[in-house]
């Protein structure tokens, strides 16, 4: 299985600007390296990490606000995922609703096959400059269901954002399933956490990596209130899941709570002004560009295909995500991540130069 993804390999990282990697644009926080280098120097690397994460689970579980016995700890995100999988089925669940277009879904359904699921797919619906969830069709297709729902909140790649009010509503229409909401970007948005709804059958899927700009070192987290479903899922978590670099440097990380909170909030507010700016370069070019609550947006140029698009920012040294990969998405959209005002206008002038000779 040919798997894609967002972002450059570490060689290129001097060659191009990233648009298409959903990282922080502000990158790692030196406190963040400062802790590198002191577990580097400790050789945290030459022990095993603790099998049952016991300091890292006590941290995650104080920045997310549950307790310890609501969270386990994962390998990033995709490893939450999977575990949540994999766990419902011990709970007698074979059915799967994906709400597409979402992360990785065309590897998300390789995958559910071959664990056995049987997978269906609610489509969010395009309506003029945003995508919207149809709660309705959502609700209908797991009706007399055992059935999971898995969804991102917020979306990726369309930067949606699913209120509360109505994944309460999903959630309740799957009482004896679960939903299951990859929040890897709600640390971007101003937007409050499904932990809020303190529902047993909602499982909410976290990531430090997207918000401390670190894919290199995986820490997430798989959480409900469901506290059997967590057993469990410990239980099938491997051991040592996590290496012991990553667990020493956000140990040391996440133990510095107002630091965290104010990198947290300084995110919240460089986001939210250079997406405007983004937004708005964009729009002046006459693309579509989709309202967003994310450190990314979703961009339609009906003029070029984005596997053209791609190839020719790429010799402008630009990378973008392209987005025909993404179920429901043709080939006319690409993803950019949100990055400076002074990388925005370089993207501006490479972008009209390949729209002017169309």
């Amino acid at each position: 299985m040919w798997r894609r993804h967002g972002g450059i390999r570490r060689h290129e990282r001097f060659k191009v600007i990233d648009f298409s990697s959903n990282l922080n644009p502000l990158g790692p926080p030196n406190e963040l390296i400062d802790a590198i280098k002191s577990c580097v120097s400790e050789e945290a690397y030459r022990f095993y990490p603790d099998p049952n994460y016991y300091e890292l689970r006590k941290l995650l579980s104080r920045l997310y606000g549950v307790s310890n016995d609501e969270l386990v700890v994962t390998n990033g995100a995709s490893e939450a995922l999977t575990l949540s999988l994999l766990t419902v089925m011990r709970f007698g669940i074979n059915t799967l609703v994906v709400i597409s277009p979402t992360f990785s879904d065309k590897e998300l359904m390789i995958t559910t096959k071959a664990l056995g699921f049987k997978t269906l797919t609610s489509l969010m619906k395009d309506v003029g400059n945003k995508f919207i969830l149809d709660c309705e069709e959502v609700v209908n297709l797991v009706k007399s269901k055992k059935a999971a729902i898995l969804l991102s909140n917020p979306n990726n790649p369309t930067g949606t954002y699913v209120p509360l009010k109505v994944l309460k509503y999903i959630a309740e229409s799957v009482r004896e399933g679960y939903l299951i909401i990859d929040e890897a970007y709600l640390e971007f948005t101003n937007k409050s956490s499904a932990t809020c709804l303190g529902m047993d059958n909602v499982l909410v899927v976290k990531t430090l990596t997207k918000i401390f700009a670190t894919p290199g070192l995986r820490v997430g987290a798989l959480i409900s209130y469901n506290k059997e479903f967590i057993e469990v899922a410990d239980y099938i978590r491997p051991t040592w899941n996590i290496d012991s670099l990553s667990e020493c440097v956000y140990s040391k990380l996440l133990s510095g709570e107002s630091f965290i909170n104010y990198f947290i909030s300084r995110t919240k507010q460089v986001i939210s002004d250079w997406r405007s700016y983004m937004i708005t370069k964009l729009r002046e070019l006459g693309l579509v560009v989709y309202n967003s609550v994310a450190n990314f947006v979703l961009v339609k140029h009906e003029d070029i295909p984005s596997s053209e698009l791609h190839s020719r920012l790429l010799r402008e040294g630009i990378a973008i995500r392209r987005a025909d990969t993404f179920i429901g998405l043709s080939k006319y959209f690409s993803r950019l991540c949100v990055r400076s005002p002074d990388d925005v206008n370089k993207l501006v002038v490479a972008l009209g130069r390949v729209l002017k000779c169309l």
